[in-house]
């Protein structure tokens, strides 16, 4: 390595570096760089050439080009192998994984030409190891050379053999017409891999190739025995047995069902008999080694070959998210997408002899109107929006062009390309006269080839474009646009039975037949039809639909079904985007992925925070969605010290407003600092873990006086100077140069961080308190919330839930507790529990069972196995997938977070239980920390300290079913009120918008004509409207006229009312007080009478244009209507509602019913005292 080029590169660091320290104590900056820079030079660890540093870089390459490799991208893979080669080579040892790695991707590349000379150089450098001759033989074959691939495997094989290396060996023999030797070496392997699925694949590979199927099979016709799967309704009769080339996932699990099979193998595999097999069954236009096996078995059985694909309108969400999927198109023979040759369908259309009855042209009819009412669709997970609001005035007639995933096949099969997505989007700006929705495909912004209009959308600055790159109900969009343009996007039909005019760029399954304006013929498709026609043919002909708990299974219940259980949209996705708000840009850090806790409530808070007019991008360590409802991703990489370059470029594009860095770890600490710089961003961060805790246990010799000296809101030069003193800056320096040195806490990345801060957000009350005494900056408590679906999903049915617990052989008839998420060594909690679930199983013999899912860095086989009793039904699942765990979370009786009173309780809010609550689960959690802001019996059973008998005991009541669904309904309650995103969001967007405006303090910064002052009215900061009041000032509320407060804290808000200097005050309930008392001018106070009714009180006050109502649903307001309230307060300009925790009422659901065209209301949550939430509006009069 280049030795003066790396110390350049460390010089760079310490400069920047003792700038950054500098925060440490800022009056004295100057003599805090210097001494920062002549530690850090003392400890340079990059003056050694054979150091961690280059063996970083290249290990940092082969990471990258492995990436790369899995996704395909060979061009990427090959460059970054060969930058890791040329590191290594510097010191002289190049792995034999690099030189197979480059030589893999030369192959991908059809270069094989390129690679021999690399893996033969490999070989003679590194001798003849059993690894690269077995990659030099993989390129003698890609050249033709078999005879010597041959020679070079059998060397293998007897040097080092696998069942891969046989079976690579049987496939060259089988390549060569070598029938006897191919099945000699099988017979030879087979005993040493017994069961082997690769050398059961290569058997099966075999039989077909050289004809030892059995001939005896029985031969069925190739339709009689499916004949029923094409009905127009679902019939009872059922086939025996189907082999798939799927498996039984989450998704799937309707799949016997809907094609009433007795018996499913899915997936088929070699050990299945195929002429036991009635049907097979093959997903899509797939082609691989199984799709291919069965497709072999159906033509020499002479079986039925079924093409299945799922259905139009099919889920609640994407079966990407394993989601249950409800409908099937079943296609004998081609799919239905195929336009290069006929189809079932197509050949049904295509009859002129085919025609509906009156009843079927009524029901396609029916089912079209339901369709278009319900706005339900294929995936039901995005929002319908109110796109007239978003999109604003119509002054144009208005083109939506749909885009698609690149190289998805419907596409070719379209007789379509790349060129057609041009075409379409010529077509589109030729029409001077339209304006342009571009409907993103969401792997659009991706970084790779997600899209084919990404690029002539970017290539284009026509102000009549607008893109879409947010998840909407398609019928939202057919609301505000006039045609419709397509390649062969199945949303081009939707838009034709909307009575939209379609045109299609490719050839669609429903172009051609007449309803949808075709750019490109179909001369073989002769008959005209309606939309009614072919909406039959696909919808009711050739779709099977199953509705769990259901007699009935068609296209219609399906739609009720939908209807009833999709997610209802909580977020004020509705409400108008002001041009100024669209400019604020909030890039997240987060260290974990989508699937990660932090990254699933990130993605959830992201897409409300996108709702008010944010640009929402969220950097992971892990990997996330390209985007997902309007939210961008992004993988974290580093280039040795430094973000790499191309994702350096694309954060610089972005140019984020505020970055929101979430956790204590390290490589996201080193990325908010290196991209502050970048940017001029500015910083904020939530704390979840208690990293004094954690830093006690990851490093046992650390001092935590140390890590804890400078949290404190000054700081002295003498002070920090100690700090650095004491530091440990080998590690430091480490992990500053290295990624992936440590990943936890490193003390001075940490006080930096936290002085560089702006803004402290933490998961919960206490741990905010103590940011708040530390550092002196404004805080706030930002939890993890749980999602609109999450709110709204559906319990599971008994048979559902039945279905769900067999899978994983939990017996259905016990009652179910589930721990789900990480299990940690900081606290005991886990042990105790398992402890009290023994005593709780002797209240209920044979009745408990216990379901632990999720990471852990404790051994739990083993305490299961030591602590817990044996009789009690248990499973383990190690990091299951979110569908798994949603599923299990649905299933369960009880979800848990059992804890003890140690610190790292105290100050962590565990995640696992807020979608349970949204949920309506009961919860069982320890009294310290979240636990304490609970009520035990009323939406939690809290556990108190570390007697498992005395938990035992608490749990006893949750073995009654009344019980534990009374406690669910008080967790909602509790959910709804701390938990719903679109409170929390309101919330962090007011911080946002303070930092980005500089405020600190009490005061209010109010904007006036566009200039930005503080008011000369300071509120009470301990009132009880001090938020709400805020926020309304905030939001431009001035010159107040009146004000009337109904409820009994009227009083104490008293001094704030006298402040604006309203013309008038109304205040009802709880005063008894002398006005004399609160001191300024009384003569305008008025008192209501304590009988009036509070909505006549509302009703009967004479508010002018500039009134200030503020009602308190609690106590005698409990009764009233809300519907009559919001009528009656309909000449109030500004609305404060104040809603208690213990209401049935649902704040989000009275902010939409305020909310209409010239009102924008929202919800705002407040601390844990009295368990308090605002509903605030403004009107526009």
């Amino acid at each position: 390595m280049d030795i003066m080029r790396t110390k350049l590169q460390a010089e760079n660091m310490f400069k920047n570096f003792g700038r950054l320290i500098a925060l440490l104590a800022p009056t004295h900056s100057k003599k805090l760089e210097s001494k920062a820079r002549d530690m850090g030079r003392r400890q340079n660890p990059v003056v050694e050439p054979s150091g961690n540093v280059s063996k970083a870089l290249t290990d940092r390459h082969v990471s990258q080009a492995k990436k790369f490799a899995k996704t395909h991208d060979w061009h990427k893979a090959l460059k970054e192998w060969s930058t890791a080669k040329s590191l290594a080579s510097e010191q002289a040892n190049v792995s034999n994984r690099i030189y197979i790695g480059e030589s893999r991707a030369l192959r991908a590349l059809a270069r094989s030409h390129l690679a021999r000379p690399k893996i033969e150089e490999a070989i003679e450098m590194k001798g003849r190891h059993a690894t690269l001759l077995n990659e030099y033989a993989s390129v003698l074959a890609d050249l033709g050379e078999n005879g010597r691939a041959i020679d070079l495997m059998i060397e293998v094989v007897g040097a080092s053999p696998t069942s891969e290396r046989f079976a690579q060996l049987i496939s060259l023999y089988a390549d060569e017409g070598m029938h006897e030797r191919a099945h000699s070496t099988l017979s030879a392997a087979i005993p040493r891999y017994p069961q082997d699925p690769i050398l059961r694949e290569a058997e099966i590979a075999l039989r077909l190739k050289f004809g030892d199927i059995g001939s005896d099979a029985t031969l069925l016709d190739s339709l009689s025995a499916t004949d029923y799967l094409f009905l127009d309704k679902r019939v009872s009769q059922s086939m025996p047995e189907v082999a798939l080339t799927i498996g039984s996932e989450n998704e799937n699990i309707y799949v016997q069902r809907i094609l009433n099979a007795n018996r499913c193998i899915a997936p088929f595999s070699e050990k299945d008999d195929p002429n036991s097999v009635t049907a097979f069954a093959v997903w899509g236009a797939t082609k691989s080694g199984r799709h291919d096996l069965l497709r072999m078995y159906a033509e020499k059985l002479k079986k039925p070959l079924l093409t299945l694909e799922y259905g139009f309108v099919s889920s609640l969400d994407i079966a990407l998210n394993k989601a249950a999927q409800h409908s099937l198109i079943v296609n004998p023979g081609p799919i239905y997408f195929d336009s290069t040759q006929p189809t079932a369908a197509e050949k049904d259309l295509n009859d002129p002899a085919f025609s509906l009855t009156r009843d079927q042209i009524r029901r396609a009819e029916n089912c079209i109107a339901l369709l278009r009412d319900t706005k339900v669709t294929k995936y039901n997970h995005a929002p319908v929006l109110d796109m007239e609001v978003r999109l604003g005035e119509k002054i144009r007639p208005r083109i939506l062009l749909v885009d698609q995933r690149f190289g998805d096949k419907s596409i070719s099969m379209g007789l379509a390309s790349a060129s057609s997505f041009k075409a379409m989007f010529d077509c589109a700006l030729a029409m001077k006269d339209h304006d342009i929705l571009v409907k993103m495909h969401p792997d659009a912004i991706s970084g790779g080839k997600g899209s084919y209009l990404k690029e002539l959308v970017d290539s284009c600055d026509d102000p009549r474009i607008t893109v879409i790159d947010y998840e909407v109900n398609p019928f939202s969009l057919f609301d505000v646009v006039d045609k419709v343009f397509v390649v062969v996007s199945q949303l081009g039909f939707e838009a034709a039975f909307s009575q939209k005019e379609v045109w299609c760029f490719g050839v669609a399954f429903y172009s051609g037949w007449g309803v949808t304006v075709d750019k490109v013929p179909v001369p073989r498709r002769r008959v005209p039809r309606t939309v009614a026609e072919v909406f039959h043919v696909f919808y009711l002909r050739y779709s099977r639909y199953w509705v769990p708990d259901s007699a009935n299974h068609e296209l219609e219940d399906l739609i009720d079904y939908v209807v009833a259980n999709r997610a209802v949209i909580t977020a004020p996705v509705n409400l108008p985007v002001s041009p100024s708000s669209v400019a604020k840009k909030i890039l997240f850090i987060v260290p974990s992925g989508r699937a990660g806790a932090s990254g699933r409530y990130m993605q959830t808070l992201g897409e409300s925070l996108t709702s008010l007019g944010y640009s929402v991008t969220i950097l992971a360590e892990g990997k996330g969605y390209p985007i997902r409802n309007g939210v961008r991703w992004r993988t974290l990489d580093f280039d040795g010290s430094k973000l790499t370059h191309a994702l350096r470029q694309r954060l610089v594009e972005f140019s984020p407003d505020i970055i929101y860095m979430n956790g204590v770890r390290t490589r996201a600490q080193r990325a908010a600092l290196e991209i502050m710089y970048l940017t001029g961003a500015r910083l904020a961060v939530q704390s979840e873990d208690d990293d004094v805790d954690v830093y006690k246990h990851r490093r046992p010799s650390g001092r935590i006086s140390h890590l804890t000296e400078l949290d404190k809101e000054h700081v002295t030069y003498e002070e920090a100077a100690k700090f650095l003193s004491n530091l440990d800056w080998s590690s430091t320096l480490n992990v500053l140069f290295d990624p992936a040195y440590d990943r936890w806490i490193d003390p001075l990345l940490r006080i930096i961080i936290n002085r560089a801060a702006e803004l402290h957000t933490a998961i919960w009350y206490p741990f905010a308190e103590r940011l708040r005494a530390e550092y002196g900056k404004p805080t706030l408590v930002v939890p993890p919330v749980a999602s609109a679906g999450d709110f709204s999903r559906p319990m599971l049915t008994h048979s559902e839930r039945c279905d769900v617990l067999r899978r994983y052989e939990i017996d259905p008839d016990k009652i179910v507790f589930f721990l789900g998420g990480s299990i940690y060594e900081y606290s005991d909690g886990f042990q105790l529990f398992l402890k009290a679930i023994n005593h709780l199983a002797r209240f209920a013999p044979g009745k408990i069972a216990l379901i632990i899912a999720g990471k852990s860095t404790v051994d739990v086989d083993s305490l299961l196995n030591d602590t817990l009793d044996p009789e009690i039904q248990r499973i383990y699942l190690q990091r299951p997938s979110d569908a798994v765990f949603m599923e299990l979370t649905k299933a369960s009786d009880v979800c848990c977070s059992p804890g003890g009173d140690n610190r790292f309780e105290l100050y962590r809010l565990p995640s696992r239980l807020v979608k349970a609550m949204a949920m309506g689960k009961p919860i069982v959690v320890g009294s310290c920390g979240f636990g304490a802001t609970l009520q035990h019996g009323l939406n939690a059973v809290i556990i108190d300290g570390n007697d498992p008998l005395a938990w035992a005991d608490r749990m006893a009541s949750l073995l009654n079913s009344e019980t534990r669904e009374r406690i669910g309904r008080g967790a909602r309650d509790f959910a709804l009120i701390h938990f719903e995103p679109s409170v929390v969001a309101s919330r962090l967007s007011d911080a946002f918008q303070n930092m980005r405006s500089g405020t600190q303090g009490n005061f209010l910064n109010i904007t006036v004509s566009g200039k930005s002052r503080k008011t000369d009215i300071p509120l009470e900061i301990d009132a009880p409207l001090y938020k709400p009041l805020a926020s309304l000032f905030g939001n431009g509320m001035d010159d107040v006229s009146d004000v009337l407060h109904i409820g009994p804290s009227c009083l104490a808000s008293l001094s704030d009312y006298i402040r604006m200097a309203p013309r008038r005050v109304g205040l009802k309930g709880g005063i008894q007080t002398e006005m004399a008392e609160v001191g300024g001018s009384n003569k305008d106070i008025e008192v209501i009478a304590a009988d009036t009714h509070p909505i006549d009180s509302v009703r009967e006050w004479a508010a002018g244009s500039r009134a200030l109502l503020v009602c308190e649903l609690n106590g005698e307001c409990e009764t009233i209507s809300y519907s009559d309230l919001i009528a009656a307060a309909s000449k109030f300009r500004w609305i404060i509602l104040s809603i208690t925790g213990t209401t049935s009422v649902n704040p989000a659901e009275i902010a939409r019913m305020i909310a209409d065209g010239n009102t924008q209301a929202e919800v705002i949550d407040i601390p844990a005292d009295g368990n308090k939430v605002f509903v605030i509006a403004s009107r526009s009069f």
